[in-house]
């Protein structure tokens, strides 16, 4: 997603702030996730909203005091916050080939940490250690072949679902 198409985005979020039955947590949710994508997993702006609740206020409209959204002060909160992330996208230097390619490693080396056990990741080490591209391919295919299809399939899919390659492809 570029960034002009991050700014329309959010834009439209921010109007859902105000609309009848708003909900934060999956607008949040949401908003974080394509954030995350955008511009990587844990960024600045994820942090920030993922920190966004609604204002409380004591109410006394009852028999005993009650704590109750504030309603108006929250809205505005949210707006303020989104606007100011807004704002700093429309500032923020795009990311540069070497911190988009970290990235893609990062990821790629989490998913394959996440499903593949000790001896598999030491050899996965080795064999990507090999200076020979003919021998690191063919320890490769060894290890690879060892492999469940299921876990190979698994690895994909989150390698595939965590980079956004989709515009390339």
């Amino acid at each position: 997603m570029d960034k002009m198409a991050l700014i329309t985005y959010l834009s439209d979020q921010l109007l859902k702030i105000e609309q009848e039955g708003f909900e934060l947590d999956p607008w949040k949710g949401s908003t974080i996730k394509i954030l995350d994508n955008a511009i990587g997993s844990g960024n600045e702006f994820s942090k920030t909203l993922s920190k966004l609740a609604y204002e409380e206020v004591v109410s006394y409209e009852e028999l005993y005091p009650k704590r109750v959204r504030n309603l108006p002060a929250s809205v505005q909160k949210f707006k303020s916050t989104l606007r100011e992330i807004i704002d700093q996208i429309r500032t923020y230097e795009s990311m540069s080939d070497s911190a988009k390619e970290e990235k893609i490693t990062s990821n790629i080396l989490g998913t394959l940490k996440f499903h593949l056990r000790g001896s598999q990741l030491e050899e996965l080490k080795q064999a990507t250690g090999i200076k020979n591209e003919t021998d690191r391919k063919e320890a490769l295919l060894g290890l690879i072949e060892k492999l469940d299809s299921d876990i190979l399939q698994m690895i994909l899919r989150d390698i595939l679902s965590e980079n956004p390659i989709g515009d390339k492809i």
